[in-house]
């Protein structure tokens, strides 16, 4: 462990401790395939993966079949050297650039030292897209009703946007 680590993680303890409560939960876990073929998705323009250490998993649970759908991914990549997530790093980049993507890795000035890497994947030609800001500009199709609807109700309901967002997106 790091000089320093094991202090800094006691003091991360007690914030954590101070102000989470621990609520245990059993979940079905499904593959990402499973999901991007459940919900029909026919594009995905930003695979943005945040799961704290299991980020390759998600990437692992894409069907060779579905990478083409993906044009860009970001995620943080766990890397420590002397843990079990070490090499993790070299792993996602080689998994994603023979998924044909350009990968960046870099490590937040902030984060320094303590093996947290963000990596940044896009295919080639994608940064060239006409779309650079979905949310700007929209996705040069129309929104379905229905398919939102349809998602709202099958979102936890702490994860549905409030009404009044919604409204503001028209």
């Amino acid at each position: 462990m790091p000089p320093g680590r094991g202090a800094q993680l006691a003091t991360v303890e007690v914030l954590v401790k101070k102000d989470f409560e621990y609520d245990g939960r059993l979940c079905t876990l499904r593959r990402t395939s499973s999901v991007i073929a459940e919900t029909g998705v026919r594009r995905i323009d930003l695979l943005k993966i945040d799961l704290q250490r299991a980020e390759l998993d998600v990437l692992r649970g894409i069907d060779p079949v579905r990478w083409p759908l993906i044009r860009q991914v970001a995620m943080g990549v766990h890397g420590e050297a002397g843990l079990p997530m070490a090499g993790r790093v070299d792993t996602v980049r080689a998994l994603l650039s023979g998924q044909g993507f350009d990968v960046q890795v870099t490590e937040p000035k902030m984060l320094a030292g303590n093996g947290r890497f963000m990596v940044q994947a896009v295919r080639p030609g994608y940064s060239d897209d006409p779309r650079p800001v979905v949310a700007a500009h929209g996705n040069a199709e129309p929104l379905d009703a229905a398919a939102i609807t349809g998602l709202a109700e099958r979102l936890p309901a702490g994860s549905v946007p409030d009404v009044e967002i919604m409204s503001n997106l028209d």
